[in-house]
């Protein structure tokens, strides 16, 4: 099995970091700049070379704004928002760091699944390998009691298939070949974004926002005015309808009237009794019959 490669960070670049950690309101994430070198080994009495070993040189970090973020809930990396952020640093990166605060002692060193997934993707894209390890670095600050801050780190890198921590080691302060802090270079994408959060405030009415919101308004009075119109309409329509309706309840009325007088004007005309016909019947007696026989007739 291969050594595992060593992590060396200078003074200057932790002593930064974690004061950029400290004036975050809250969780921190960012890339750790540096290089991989192979160091000679050598016996302290002797001075013979007795092998190499792979060191990570951190020489500047790379905090990432929280609007900068490139990956999904779920770890997913977005590489076209990765370049973009990155900038000139897209070849320098030799690892990525996460800061948090007030954790449980128990699960301080646990990484979560989102932040796997994250960094064995940053680590795939930087070609990582034995030869060329790429790491991760967790930090952590925790409040033991007023006026007592502990702060705490440590590296890992994956070796077949599984993270493994790594040892690390600051320069100490009699060693100045180590004491160097590289100047980041300007990130265009990062840049702009704090120019613009720093930049002169502009007269409300000409932000997109605002014009944005103002058409909407108008949007809003050009439909209640529609709406007062239709109200009106509706008022009319509904006045016409309740009159067809009262008009055509009044020709029913008109009809059903005109029929029971037609009906009463049958009933008035109907044919008198026979017997009454008879008795007033017009028919002339017969001849030779005398008035007495009529009279008889008659009562009969």
């Amino acid at each position: 099995m291969a050594e595992l490669p060593t992590v060396e960070i200078n003074r200057t670049c932790l002593s930064l970091l974690f004061r950029d950690n400290a004036l975050s309101p809250g969780d921190q994430e960012g890339f750790l700049i540096g290089e991989v070198i192979e160091r000679a080994l050598s016996l302290s009495d002797t001075q013979e070379n007795v092998g190499t070993a792979t060191v990570i040189k951190i020489t500047s970090t790379f905090p990432i704004p929280k609007h900068c973020r490139f990956y999904n809930g779920v770890g997913k990396i977005d590489h076209a928002a990765l370049e973009d952020l990155l900038g000139p640093f897209s070849d320098k990166i030799v690892g990525y760091f996460e800061f948090k605060r007030n954790l449980n002692e128990e699960i301080e060193e646990i990484i979560t699944f989102t932040q796997r997934n994250v960094f064995m993707q940053l680590g795939q894209r930087a070609g990582h390998s034995h030869e060329k390890p790429f790491v991760f670095m967790v930090l952590r600050q925790r409040h033991e009691s007023r006026g007592v801050i502990q702060n705490s780190f440590g590296y890992f890198t994956f070796r077949d298939g599984s993270l493994i921590k790594l040892a690390s080691s600051i320069p100490n302060l009699g060693d100045t070949s180590h004491d160097r802090y590289v100047q980041n270079a300007p990130v265009p994408l990062v840049d702009n974004l704090f120019a613009k959060m720093t930049a002169p405030k502009k007269d409300p009415a000409s932000l997109p926002v605002v014009k944005i919101h103002l058409a909407m308004l108008e949007q809003l009075k050009i439909a209640a005015n529609n709406a007062v119109v239709l109200e009106e309409e509706y008022k009319i329509a509904k006045y016409l309808l309740d009159k067809c309706e009262a008009d055509l309840a009044d020709r029913r009325k008109a009809k059903k009237l005109q029929t029971a007088i037609k009906r009463h004007k049958v009933d008035d005309q109907v044919v008198p009794s026979t017997s009454k016909t008879n008795c007033m019947s017009s028919e002339p007696p017969a001849a030779g019959s005398s008035k007495s026989e009529l009279k008889v007739k008659n009562s009969t």
